[in-house]
């Protein structure tokens, strides 16, 4: 005689993987909802998340659409990463003299294609005679992650270059304080790497999390920081406090961005490659017209002590014309950033520095007509 299941239990079974069942399709529903749109509405960011040195552009090879202050410009991407002129590949390897820049936005040009900007007006004349010109900037970028990009191009992508120039400016100071627990990852491999990117890529979900809400959570105070010191210092405001009277926070960000620079210079000195450190000034630093601050002195003193050659453009922009006139003529409107003429203006200085030898603490044999063959 087979056992009897009572019909209250057959019920309570079969209601449950009802339930059982009604979740696994509402969950492949919003799976399903969550990449369709994800393939739809993801506008694929500038720039990617990179576990060694933080953020890069995405990805290698690539031609991108981009908008800055509602202006369209198109920029390329080599097979490195880099913002260059046209999509193509760089030789690892290379008889010519090749000087690599890095720096954050302000290098990397946002607004303009490559060939626009200072780092690509440079090339093209460097180019005319023999020398080769890369562009490793990036946005955000500061001088913990100058080190860490140069080490990694140096020691894992094998990249050869004779010169490293890092051009650097004030806001690399609150940056420097963000970046200070980030911990590298020693391969760009790891399956959780590959699964966080191919996310950010096709979940509609994850990359609203992860670039809406988490920032949010995580650049509260640093938002609020680098506002409140450096606001003054990228608006073209009438009434500017001075930009220079930083805290003990600011001053141990200055201190931990020389213990990377004095890395960085350990690690090109160590590979045989000269090193140039150059100072770019903000809007209001213009405006307040000091030729050397106490941010420039500090690094014009890093420099001395480790003879590494140095640039300072302040007195250049600020001896140029009238703060406000010069402020108009070098930079976009409201903005940090260069306009054509501010860029133009950066690549005949630097040229004229690198032609006459002009750069200080850098030892005998400045000239770059020197280093062409």
């Amino acid at each position: 005689m087979g056992l009897k299941i009572p019909s209250g239990t057959r019920i309570s079974w079969l209601g449950q993987q009802l339930k059982k069942t009604a979740i696994l399709l509402v969950f492949l529903f919003i799976l399903a909802a969550d990449l369709i749109c994800g393939r739809i509405f993801i506008d694929p960011p500038n720039q990617i998340p990179h576990p060694y040195y933080h953020h890069d552009l995405r990805p290698a090879n690539l031609k991108q659409r981009l908008v800055w202050q509602g202006r369209y410009y198109v920029i390329y991407t080599n097979s490195l990463g880099f913002k260059d002129a046209a999509i193509r590949k760089i030789d690892l390897e290379t008889k010519r003299y090749r000087i690599v820049f890095l720096g954050d936005s302000l290098t990397e040009g946002v607004g303009f294609p490559y060939q626009e900007t200072f780092v690509g007006l440079i090339g093209a004349k460097l180019k005319e005679n023999g020398l080769e010109v890369l562009n490793a900037a990036v946005g955000g970028y500061s001088p913990r992650l100058y080190y860490l990009k140069a080490k990694y191009l140096i020691e894992n992508v094998k990249l050869k270059f004779s010169e490293l120039f890092i051009v650097m400016d004030a806001t690399d100071i609150e940056e420097e304080i963000y970046y200070k627990d980030f911990v590298p990852f020693t391969s760009c491999q790891g399956l959780a790497h590959k699964l966080h990117r191919w996310l950010l890529r096709n979940s509609f979900i994850y990359n609203g999390v992860y670039y809406k809400i988490v920032p949010r959570l995580r650049l509260g105070a640093y938002i609020r920081n680098t506002f409140k010191i450096y606001g003054p210092l990228m608006r073209n405001d009438k009434a500017q406090p001075s930009p220079y009277e930083f805290g003990e926070r600011e001053k141990d960000a200055l201190i931990l961005g020389a213990e990377n620079m004095q890395k960085l210079y350990a690690l090109c000195k160590d590979s045989g490659i000269r090193m140039t450190i150059a100072l770019l000034p903000l809007p209001a630093d213009i405006r307040y017209g000091t030729i050397e601050p106490p941010y420039v002195l500090f690094w014009k003193g890093f420099c001395q002590k480790n003879n590494i050659g140095f640039i300072n453009y302040y007195p250049a922009f600020i001896n140029a014309a009238g703060s406000s006139s010069a402020i108009d003529k070098f930079y976009l409107k409201g903005d940090c950033h260069f306009n054509a003429s501010g860029h133009s203006f950066i690549a005949d200085k630097t040229m004229q520095v690198l032609e006459n030898g002009e750069r200080r603490n850098s030892g005998p044999g400045n000239s770059i007509k020197k280093r062409v063959n």
